[in-house]
């Protein structure tokens, strides 16, 4: 081994030297020497740790090890190293034992075994507190003896300590016992007193830890108030009536009573005007009529026993309202796409219900048009799917309702498209671009590829038809209308002729001319052009 191929010049070899030397001078078989053997030592779980062990030898020696007589198998938690052994993590079941180096000589066989070792492994684990004594939870009574066990374990011995609620128990007090030894707590004898959630922490040398899981005690008492009946919250509309329920047991039987909110008590003869109207029944009920949001608010049942502290309930008294809902803005679909109308509810109390309808009938759940949650969704929508649909609201305070315009967007229709056109210069000229379709198709006029914008000359009526005010010569071109929907547009164009007036180059100037008529009478007359 590499521990026996040592630097010779060291002192504490020499001795081991001069014994092989003396063997081989003598003709004696060398021995195998153990320069370093694994010794017992204190381990913490799931750390690493090293046994080891070195050998002399004259020959070839290998070396292997033996856990309680069984050979060692290398794996990635414990493996060998050289000629020790190994650990990332020390396991306390799976290390547990007595560890032995073997050394054997490969040319003679001969064996030899180190001294035993073994670990000292410190660990701590959790568990969970459960009822010791008596077996079973339905047999535990008060003024009886009651025992919890801690399920934390550990080496060494772990160091208890107990919690009611949170809060430690005190030492030196006579209504409980701990046992360290035994990990348990008793209770002697058990109240009511001692009802509450009990847990367990222990530390050692490894470290500490809490219960995994605690234990819930609960020690009836029967002169205590238990609950048998808790008032629930109520919501109401105005002007109906409200109850509340409420009971309570004890021996004897406990004293039950009515507050609201403002601590006034609440009795047949109340004489506060918001309590006029409120009943109590001898089984402890509440009624209240004609509700009025004065009556709302928090309503307490408080039930007192003979022993212990009073038990109080609480239930609130809402009244119901709803809210106005926010109008639809008119919506265009397109044919053939799916579309959705979201309908957000008001707000209310309870929460108001949604449902829609058209022409008063309720949409189903499923189909081609239909309600999903507060959505109205259209699969494929058809020119058909156009109308008013109402989206509805209600709750105990009433119903609310909006309705949404819905339009099917078509593709224009032709009812006259532009054409080919002759128009006299200095007069006003039409070219009609007529179209139908759903909504109304919105028309614009190109030319020359160039939008044309309404001003002094040009004019689009609601129709589609453009009016050239007062034609130029140089309005003799190409014209293009743009009829379009939602769902899509349609376009033609006609070419615009200018009948151009006639006119004098260069224009004629002025002349006179002198008539002269004569009968019996001369008369001249004269003209200018």
């Amino acid at each position: 081994m590499g521990a026996a191929r040592g630097a010779p010049s060291s002192p504490r070899r020499l001795p081991v030297l001069s014994v092989l030397l003396l063997q081989l001078l003598s003709g004696v078989q060398a021995a195998i020497i153990f320069i370093k053997e694994p010794s017992s030592q204190d381990a913490l779980q799931g750390r690493r740790a090293l046994l080891r062990c070195e050998v002399e030898a004259s020959g070839p020696v290998h070396v292997y090890w033996l856990l309680d007589g069984a050979p060692v198998q290398d794996t990635e938690r414990r493996f060998a190293q050289g000629s020790s052994l190994s650990f990332t993590a020390v396991d306390r079941l799976q290390d547990s034992g007595a560890f032995q180096c073997v050394a054997r000589n490969e040319a003679t066989g001969e064996e030899a075994h180190s001294a035993n070792a073994s670990f000292n492994i410190k660990w701590i684990e959790t568990g969970p507190v459960v009822l010791k004594h008596p077996a079973l939870e339905a047999e535990i009574q008060p003024q009886t003896q009651i025992t919890l066990r801690c399920h934390i374990d550990g080496h060494p011995r772990p160091t208890y300590q107990w919690f009611r609620d949170g809060s430690p128990f005190s030492e030196g007090q006579s209504n409980h016992t701990v046992s360290s030894k035994e990990r348990n707590l008793t209770l002697r004898p058990a109240s009511p007193d001692h009802s509450g959630i009990y847990s367990c922490c222990a530390h050692n040398a490894f470290g500490q830890t809490c219960s995994s899981q605690n234990f819930t005690l609960s020690i009836s008492d029967e002169s205590f108030a238990r609950v048998v009946l808790a008032p629930q919250d109520v919501i109401v509309a105005r002007n109906e009536e409200a109850i509340f329920h409420c009971q309570f047991s004890a021996q004897p039987p406990p004293s039950l009573q009515w507050v609201f909110e403002d601590e006034t008590p609440i009795t047949n003869r109340s004489r506060f005007p918001h309590l006029r109207r409120a009943t109590v029944f001898a089984n402890g009920s509440l009624l209240l009529t004609q509700v009025r949001p004065r009556n709302a608010g928090v309503y307490r049942c408080i039930g007192q026993g003979q022993r212990g502290p009073p038990v109080i309930l609480e239930a609130t008294l809402h009244l119901a309202e709803i809210e106005d809902m926010p109008p639809f803005e008119p919506r265009v679909f397109t044919a053939g796409n799916e579309e959705r109308v979201a309908c957000l509810p008001p707000q209310g109390l309870p929460e108001p219900s949604v449902w829609w309808e058209h022409s008063g009938v309720r949409l189903p759940a499923y189909g081609r048009v239909y309600q999903k949650g507060h959505e109205l969704v259209f699969t494929s929508t058809v020119e058909g799917d156009a109308g008013v649909y109402t989206c509805h609201a209600a709750n105990l305070a009433g119903q609310r309702r909006q309705n949404v315009n819905i339009t099917v967007a078509t593709v224009p229709m032709w009812l006259k498209k532009p054409e080919d056109s002759q128009l006299e210069e200095g007069k006003p000229g039409y070219l009609h671009c007529l179209t139908q379709a759903t909504p109304k198709p919105t028309v614009i006029w190109y030319r020359n590829q160039m939008l044309i914008s309404e001003d002094s000359r040009f004019e689009v009526s609601k129709n589609g038809t453009l009016r050239i005010n007062s034609v130029e010569v140089y309005d003799g071109t190409w014209y293009r209308c743009v009829s379009s929907t939602p769902a899509g547009s349609i376009e033609a164009q006609a070419r615009v002729q200018v009948l151009e007036k006639l006119k004098f180059t260069p224009p004629p100037l002025p002349h006179t001319f002198i008539v002269v008529v004569c009968f019996c009478f001369c008369f001249y007359i004269r003209c200018s052009q």
